[in-house]
């Protein structure tokens, strides 16, 4: 089957739906989207491929849903910016990374918290929710994961954390 242009895209937009769902299993809202772009960004403070999230500190509490292609870059960003600056970080992941040697050098290896979401995600290109070529709405066909990275304190508290 030949893929569509919007399918090679790294360009998916979080449905705005899933978003308090993501929120509630991270048990915090962030303010910085990393991996954006003007037309969807979720919040005021993003950075866009020009200004390079995999160089620009983050600073905030993060939101990532990073480019499909660069998923063991963005989840190695991720777990460095959570040590560097000690914020909380949830990232929207396909479940296939859970198979991958980054997988259990980063999340596994530390303890990283991760869920599994409930059902198929209709991801948006322009905007738009994705739709086949017959105008249905399509969902991937992959499983996705939340992956957190709470801030240090807070897994103190909770003891997850013995050697910080």
């Amino acid at each position: 089957m030949k893929r569509t242009e919007a399918s090679k895209s790294d360009e998916y937009g979080t449905p705005p739906e899933l978003l308090p769902v993501i929120f509630k299993i991270a048990g915090f809202t962030p303010t910085l989207d990393p991996f954006a772009t003007e037309a969807n960004a979720i919040f005021p403070h993003f950075i866009t491929k020009e200004q390079n999230a995999f160089k620009t500190p983050w600073t905030e509490d993060a939101f990532v849903n990073g480019p499909f292609s660069k998923t063991k870059e963005t989840v190695e960003r991720c777990h460095n910016q959570w040590l560097e600056n000690n914020i909380n970080i949830v990232q929207l992941i396909s479940a296939r990374s859970m198979k991958m040697n980054y997988w259990h050098d980063i999340i596994e290896a530390n303890h990283i918290e991760y869920h599994p979401l409930r059902g198929g995600i209709c991801f948006l290109v322009n905007g738009k929710p994705y739709r086949d070529k017959k105008g249905r709405k399509s969902y991937h066909q992959q499983a996705f994961l939340v992956v957190i990275w709470h801030k240090r304190e807070q897994l103190k508290r909770i003891n997850l954390l013995d050697s910080l």
